[in-house]
């Protein structure tokens, strides 16, 4: 789905007029996994004030920006998870035996230690014609019907002191648990084209960074694609590896103009096609390779880059704990340096044939065996799409040592360069008018 197709659908939940939902279900699930409640209601039924709240949760779990928090993602195969999500679907939530069999699923697969809440609403869409130049006719071109799930932590309020009107005082308040906007949820089926696409789904989630593996894996049964904060470590780790000494101002600063060029070039030919306009800019190896090319990266330190770059994007999961080795992850990166520090430490002393001490160490075995028994991995995400502006910023340039930050547009890094000055190595940016310093214009 593109974010205009996106943005059709988030419309039908502007406002009661827009809306035609027929009906409401939820589950409210405590953090031990446990049904509080569930309920099923005609939706228009509710107050007013209920509805616009619920609508607010509805357009939240349909914005973000699509390759980030909103992915659409393909079924892997025809499985129960595809033929639970259709049950409901044409059941139009009328069915509480099959909406309990689908609140078990998400429960069992959805992982959070805190209590939330899981909305469906169905509905069905009549989808209006478009003329060539994109306006809307007023026959229908199809009928879309889908359903659209939200899972909403459910916090409990602050304590703090309210005023109390009949006793004319502030006395402590009364807590009480309150739903969150959602943090993840889900379109099913997906609305590719402006058509019915039930070999797709659009995936919402608040936290670009972190994605429901195990409920995407178990329930839905989609290909998993790398999380947009994963994919700007792995760039990150790869061109590093890479770069090795050759990683200077110069090179790093043409990697950054020549992957914004890419991203807008890629953009104006998707702004060209009609069927898309608006899509995000996904990007594969060659591409990389040539763009390090084009940064002034040497054929030797490429020779490489194929390998290398299967080690930083072909990420692995451990079948037996679930992990997924990442040695890209700053916080994995800084345990298995803590994990090894300590191991040669307790590593048993013993003579070489010169009567040398030295340390026997037994490396963590992290690909083979753990723990005395062999570990098996697979591809971590098997949706192997790459989106070019999670890798880099495209819209600011950023340099940062321990004590100083300085971003710049990043249109205008020639602006800036490095150059010895008395001797010491620093970094020049050319000022032009209109200077402010903490708020203050400055000459």
């Amino acid at each position: 789905m593109q974010r205009k197709e996106i943005n059709e659908i988030k419309g039908l939940f502007k406002s009661i007029d827009d809306c035609d939902v027929t009906r409401l279900a939820g589950c409210y699930v405590n953090g031990n996994k446990e049904k509080v409640s569930t309920f099923n209601e005609v939706f228009l039924d509710l107050p007013s004030e209920e509805i616009y709240k619920y609508l607010e949760i509805f357009r939240k779990s349909l914005s973000g920006t699509v390759g980030k928090n909103l992915l659409d993602m393909e079924f892997k195969e025809e499985g129960d998870g595809k033929r639970l999500l259709n049950a409901v679907r044409k059941t139009q939530l009328k069915d509480e035996e099959t909406l309990n069999l689908f609140y078990d699923q998400v429960i069992n697969t959805y992982e959070t230690p805190s209590n939330y809440l899981i909305l469906l609403v169905a509905q069905t869409y009549d989808v209006p014609g478009k003329t060539t130049d994109g306006l809307k006719m007023d026959e229908t071109s199809e009928f879309y019907d889908y359903i659209l799930c939200t899972i909403c932590p459910v916090k409990l309020t602050e304590p703090g002191l309210g005023y109390d009107e009949e006793k004319t005082s502030f006395h402590t308040i009364q807590r009480f648990f309150t739903v969150d906007l959602p943090e993840d949820g889900f379109l099913y089926p997906a609305f590719t084209d402006r058509e019915t696409d039930d070999s797709r789904i659009l995936y919402y989630s608040k936290k670009a960074d972190q994605t429901q593996r195990k409920m995407m894996d178990q329930l839905l049964q989609c290909g998993i694609l790398m999380p947009a904060k994963k994919q700007t470590q792995s760039f990150q780790g790869l061109v590093s590896d890479v770069l090795g000494d050759e990683a200077d101002f110069e090179t790093v600063r043409s990697l950054q103009n020549e992957m914004t060029d890419f991203v807008k070039k890629k953009k104006q030919e998707l702004k060209q096609d009609e069927e898309i306009n608006d899509g995000a800019v996904t990007i594969g190896k060659e591409d990389v390779k040539g763009i390090l090319e084009r940064s002034g990266v040497s054929e030797e330190r490429l020779k490489s880059f194929d390998h290398k770059f299967e080690v930083h994007f072909g990420k692995k999961v451990d079948l037996t704990t679930g992990e997924i080795i990442d040695d890209d992850d700053p916080k994995q990166k800084k345990e298995k340096e803590k994990a090894a520090k300590e191991a040669e430490e307790d590593a048993p002393f013993v003579l070489d044939d010169q009567g040398v001490q030295e340390a026997e160490v037994n490396e963590t075995a992290s690909s083979e065996e753990q723990n005395g028994e062999p570990h098996e991995f697979q591809d971590a995400y098997d949706d192997k799409r790459i989106f070019a502006e999670n890798l880099i910023p495209s819209k600011k340039f950023e340099m940062k040592t321990a004590d100083v930050v300085v971003r710049i547009n990043s249109d205008r890094t020639d602006l800036v360069e490095t150059r010895m000055v008395d001797g010491k190595k620093c970094l020049v940016i050319q000022l032009q008018e209109g200077l402010v310093v903490n708020g203050i214009p400055v000459k």
